[in-house]
């Protein structure tokens, strides 16, 4: 039996050792993309080499290795319009000799069709092997390239046989973990008895805590037939099935150890322990892959446990009282979030999302949608005398109201790749879910509109479904969104005619809503208009502070009550609980802040004080210096004109100029 590998592998110098370390036993070896220069010598342990290298210029190159104890020589090695080969003529038992040639034709080349025909006529027990770049859809592929078609007539031509006697065809991992070639193996029967197969490398866990969990979990995961392929809804259930049981098994029972196989290549154990962490990583990674492939999403995956929580000072026997949390399978969201990164790739590169939208974006806030209609108002009041007015609205339950079929259409409108649409469809499409009340489930039922709530996806596919949502408003009319948020605004010299102008936006934005089945919320839409003639001409902070302070004071009650009853207060993690639920009250809108006066900055540094001192369980009479030295918190105006500074750098960054020019107006008039 002569047993034979071929390899595209990009560099056989940067790879020799793993190609040694997984490949050894290998009789005959042919590699293609082997980079080498014909100045450089090369050699593999045990192995003749013969190779003919690219001259002139990077990549490419073909070699074939042989092992010393085979009796062969070298026939071909020549490139002929950039099909470079090298063939070799191997000694056998059953038959005189059998030609081995490996190929490689490059991406902008044809197939030279007069090699096939050379190396027959040389011996017609010839093996081709090789990196063709041909293609054919009856043999897998999504289409059929020029060469694949060449590569088709020659099959159907029958000059060439095929050998019957080539067993034990098989696919490895991939040795360049960038390099996305399959490593090819099979076996020849000439006469040779077979060799005893070499046990796999396996990993030792001795010396980690978590040794009992992972080996239980290797042992489970052995036990699925790898003869089976992922074809199928069915055969995906059932691998999903296998993989929550053998993970459910593995947190309960231990497994015995590993013994390390021995090779005849020698290796270090840390080199070992490498090659075996690559080959679980592309195994899980392959796995993953397969599924978006087959474009289809396991039931269980999408599968929703909904709980309910009551909202504050709200009736518990209305059922608007409640805000619905889904809990969704972890392993699905984990599947989601590979996705969504391939989509925001997309969307970044063709630049599809718009402008106007700036929620679930980075680099985006709603502040920014604020700066600008501050800016616009400001502009029309003080240098036009033009009244201003601003319509919010906010979608009734957006997230859940998404239309899957408009959707879809959307996706497909965009041009966005296919697995892509195949496999957001498959996420739609037969979700389920389950109510949880007082610890019961009630029965399943289909969730038929709605993007997945919870899911990584779902503000992402929202904006999308809305980015459209603007383009019929009047050219007259500004507008923002954030999220399922959405601002319309205008100016004009008398209110008579800013009302029908703002009507008319309006409108445009209501057909909109009910071309693609959305609903706005009545009781959340407001107008705010901006007039030349206030009523009340001297405004003040007053109800602003009185507000804050209503809204503070049972979070500095929280605050006092985890300082005292904490079995070890840690000042750190106090700290952190103070500026997530009470510093991030006051600073909301900064840039407003910093244009206030004396007073009200201190006003509010004395409430803001007030709660560090109760975080920290600190007397009133605590000095001011005392509570910064000990925190490294500093003063509220400070700290706005720290995050003014951030903004403005984040800012440029976006190359949003009018944000910017605004953001840099405010810190000059502070500095």
């Amino acid at each position: 039996m002569i047993s034979i590998c071929h390899i595209n592998i990009n560099s056989i110098t940067k790879n020799k050792v793993e190609l040694l370390a997984r490949f050894y036993k290998y009789d005959v070896i042919s590699v293609n993309e082997t980079n080498q220069k014909s100045e450089r010598p090369f050699s593999l342990l045990d192995y003749n080499i013969f190779r003919n290298d690219r001259v002139k210029k990077a990549g490419g190159g073909v070699l074939l290795a042989v092992k010393e104890h085979i009796k062969c020589r070298e026939i071909i090695n020549k490139t002929t319009h950039k099909n470079e080969i090298i063939a070799v003529q191997i000694e056998t038992l059953l038959y005189k000799s059998i030609l081995i040639s490996s190929i490689n034709v490059a991406p902008t080349a044809k197939i030279e069709m007069k090699i096939f025909q050379e190396l027959y006529n040389i011996n017609s027990n010839c093996i081709i092997v090789g990196d063709l770049n041909a293609t054919i859809s009856e043999m897998g592929s999504t289409k059929t390239n020029a060469r694949g078609k060449q590569l088709q007539e020659l099959l159907n031509e029958g000059s060439q046989p095929l050998l019957s006697f080539i067993t034990n065809v098989e696919t490895h991992p991939t040795i360049d973990s960038i390099n996305g070639h399959k490593p090819l193996t099979f076996d020849i029967q000439i006469g040779a008895e077979p060799k005893p197969t070499s046990p796999r490398l396996s990993l030792n866990f001795k010396e980690a805590k978590w040794t009992k969990f992972r080996s239980k979990l290797d042992q489970q995961l052995i036990l699925w037939n790898n003869d089976l392929s992922l074809n199928s809804p069915l055969d995906i259930e059932d691998y999903s099935m296998f993989i929550t049981d053998s993970i459910m098994l593995a947190t309960k029972e231990a497994v015995p150890t590993s013994t390390p196989t021995s090779k005849s290549y020698a290796l270090s154990e840390a080199f070992k322990s490498l090659i075996t962490l690559k080959h679980q990583a592309y195994r899980r990674w392959k796995r993953a892959g397969d599924n978006i492939d087959k474009c289809y999403i396991p039931t269980k995956w999408k599968t929703a446990n909904i709980i309910l929580i009551m909202k504050p000072k709200k009736d518990k026997q209305h059922p608007a009282s409640y805000r619905p949390i889904r809990l969704l399978s972890y392993l699905g969201k984990l599947l989601e979030k590979i996705i969504k990164q391939r989509l925001i790739l997309e969307l970044e590169r063709r630049n599809i999302l718009p402008e106007h939208q700036a929620g679930f974006r980075p680099g985006e806030s709603t502040i920014y949608n604020i700066l600008r209609l501050e800016r616009y108002t400001q502009n029309q009041l003080r240098c036009a005398r033009r009244h201003s007015a601003v319509i919010l609205f906010d979608i009734k339950a957006a997230i859940d109201s998404v239309w899957h079929d408009g959707l879809i259409y959307k996706l497909n409108d965009l041009r966005f790749p296919k697995y892509i649409i195949n496999y957001l469809t498959s996420i739609l499409k037969d979700r389920t879910a389950s109510v949880e009340i007082e610890n019961v489930l009630s029965r399943q039922f289909n969730l038929k509109n709605g993007t997945p709530q919870g899911s990584p996806l779902s503000p992402l596919l929202y904006i999308i479904y809305t980015a459209d949502s603007m383009n019929d408003i009047p050219t007259h009319t500004e507008h923002r969104q954030f999220a399922d948020n959405t601002a319309l605004w205008t100016s004009l010299n008398t209110m008579t005619y800013l009302s029908s102008r703002l009507q008319q936006s309006v409108d445009a934005f209501e057909s909109w809503c009910k071309s693609w089945k959305l609903k706005l919320q009545p009781t959340k839409t407001e107008m705010i208009h901006f007039t030349i003639h206030p009523r009340k001409k001297q405004l003040n902070w007053q109800r602003h502070l009185d507000h804050i302070e209503t809204k503070i004071a049972p979070r500095i009650g929280l605050l006092r009550y985890l300082s005292r009853t904490a079995y070890e207060p840690n000042n750190r993690t106090l700290i952190n609980i103070f500026k997530s639920i009470a510093r991030s009250i006051i600073i909301y809108d900064y840039t407003v802040l910093l244009t206030t006066d004396h007073n009200v900055c201190s006003r509010i540094q004395i409430i803001l004080n007030k709660a560090f001192r109760a975080a920290l369980g600190l007397p009133i009479y605590t000095s001011l210096d005392y509570i910064h030295k000990i925190s490294n918190i500093p003063n509220i105006k400070d700290y706005a004109t720290t995050l003014l500074k951030q903004a403005i750098q984040t800012s440029t960054a976006n190359k949003d100029i009018t944000s910017r020019k605004y953001l840099q107006d405010i810190l000059e008039k502070i500095s």
